[in-house]
């Protein structure tokens, strides 16, 4: 069965939807007491006039509340997009300053290891400086130890040398003096005893050029010495053969000089026989 819709019920919602602050529309007050729009219309219409009237100022006053409302709704969103809009550029601008801080940041982190770069080149500088003082330093003291080196090795070979030279004086001085006694033998030996003194000497002679040029000790073993004597000097001459050189004979010469007993050697390469025998006849006859 269906029910009525009643002035009541009508006003009843209409009351219920004020104290709520809500507009009563006619589809609002539908749903609160059912019915059709048609009919809801209708009866607000025939509401008593006191009641209408109260109704309608109720329902301009609830207009004016809602539009009043909604003129502070509006403005609030409004405010809240503002709000918004201003969270937004600040955010900007706090994104902006961060990205400013940011780069200074890395503006400051440049300059700081540009500075630490220097810092490390002047250092790096500092140590190869150093290196290099070092480096020289071990190149004179090199330098100092081979020259040191060098030193010992001079004094050594000077040694020796001496040593040599003293063992070389000691013979030569022997082999001087030999020459000499076989020279005063020779020149007080009685002429059946000179060729006994000829042969003594030219052996002291052999023996002295063997140990002047012991590589020519193959030749001179064997050769046979020309001698010749006069006034200031006494000359042995051997001329040795040697096929196995480019120069093949070679001119040894032993010179005693009579008035200074000194003894002075010579050795020479020939290539042609010829030129040996006029070397040995110009020391023997000169």
């Amino acid at each position: 069965m269906r029910i009525k819709l009643t002035k009541e019920a009508v006003i009843k919602a209409i009351q219920v939807l004020e104290q709520q602050d809500i507009y009563p529309s006619i589809e609002r007050i539908r749903k609160i007491t059912g019915g059709s729009s048609k009919r809801i219309s209708q009866l607000r219409k025939e509401l008593t006039s006191t009641a209408a009237t109260t109704t309608v100022e109720n329902i301009n006053n609830f207009e004016s509340k809602i539009m009043s409302q909604d003129a502070v709704s509006r403005i609030e969103l409004r405010m809240m997009q503002m709000e918004m809009l201003f969270t937004q550029r600040f955010a900007d601008i706090d994104a902006k300053f961060a990205l400013k801080n940011d780069v200074a940041n890395k503006s400051n982190k440049i300059t700081e290891l540009q500075d630490e770069n220097k810092n490390l080149k002047s250092k790096n500088s500092l140590l190869i400086k150093q290196l290099n003082q070092e480096l020289t330093r071990v190149k004179e003291l090199s330098k100092l130890l081979q020259q040191a080196n060098n030193k010992v090795t001079e004094l050594e070979k000077s040694k020796n040398t001496q040593s040599n030279i003293s063992t070389e004086d000691e013979d030569e001085v022997d082999i001087k003096n030999k020459v000499i006694q076989q020279f005063n033998i020779l020149m007080e030996a009685q002429w059946d005893e000179k060729q006994n003194a000829e042969i003594a000497l030219q052996k002291v002679a052999r023996q002295w050029l063997m140990e002047k040029w012991p590589e020519d000790s193959h030749l001179l073993d064997n050769a046979v010495l020309d001698s010749n004597i006069n006034e200031k000097r006494y000359v042995i001459v051997s001329i040795s053969k040697d096929i196995k050189t480019e120069h093949i004979y070679i001119v040894h010469c032993l010179i005693f000089h009579r008035d200074t007993e000194e003894l002075v050697r010579q050795r020479k390469d020939y290539i042609r026989a010829k030129s040996a025998h006029d070397k040995a006849h110009q020391l023997l006859n000169g």
